[in-house]
């Protein structure tokens, strides 16, 4: 996993029952980094993250044993959540084994400002870096923010040079399910399966491995 979505460097987390590091946030998100060695002996750093954090949420420990069984361990994770928790309550389920090595943030992200999960990768990872950046937070407006800024750079973030693996939840309805509404409301406004599929295309072509999450 990677920076911010971010991959880390350092070491982590609170291991007690405060909330590691605290700044950024994610309306739903986690995410993690660290160094990924491989079965020839090299090691390069690398991270991975998640927006969406909830109670660790099964995503983290997913992307976690999935790289494991491809040699990639990770020292570093970064989470976002909006929903507030008590610390105790979420750190109770972090494994003493990843404590160390995760930062969590339950606050909103905010594009743009200082909980902007995009400013910290760029201020945490290098190029060397192996950086996975999972994006899921129910929110359509904010998730747009970061994508675009994925796909222009407009400001300059360079996150897009970071990441080298993407996860991400569109959310849109088609003409065929308008129920969707219902259950999403105001989380299906301005996309498409066009617009999925063109994101998606856009950001492989800049050389990031981008995957719809469900």
């Amino acid at each position: 996993m990677g920076p911010a979505q971010t991959e880390g460097a350092d070491s982590g987390a609170d291991s007690g029952g405060g909330s590691g590091g605290g700044g950024d946030g994610g309306g739903g998100g986690g995410g993690g980094g660290g160094r990924a060695s491989g079965g020839d002996g090299e090691r390069g750093r690398g991270g991975g993250g998640s927006l969406g954090a909830s109670a660790l949420g099964p995503s983290m420990p997913l992307f976690a044993r999935m790289y494991r069984d491809r040699c990639i361990e990770f020292d570093g994770i970064w989470g976002w959540e909006a929903r507030p928790f008590r610390p105790t309550k979420w750190w109770e389920h972090v494994p003493l084994e990843v404590r160390h090595k995760l930062r969590f943030f339950n606050v909103p992200i905010a594009p743009g400002g200082a909980a902007d999960p995009l400013l910290t990768i760029g201020q945490v990872a290098v190029p060397e870096d192996f950086v996975v950046f999972k994006l899921d937070i129910d929110t359509f407006e904010v998730e747009r923010e970061v994508v675009e800024e994925l796909r222009t750079n407009k400001r300059k973030t360079n996150a897009s040079l970071l990441i080298d693996e993407f996860f991400f939840e569109y959310h849109f309805a088609t003409p065929r399910e308008p129920h969707l509404h219902t259950y999403w409301p105001g989380r299906t406004r301005g996309g498409s399966v066009d617009d999925a599929v063109a994101l998606m295309g856009d950001l492989r072509r800049l050389g990031i491995r981008a995957h719809f999450w469900i």
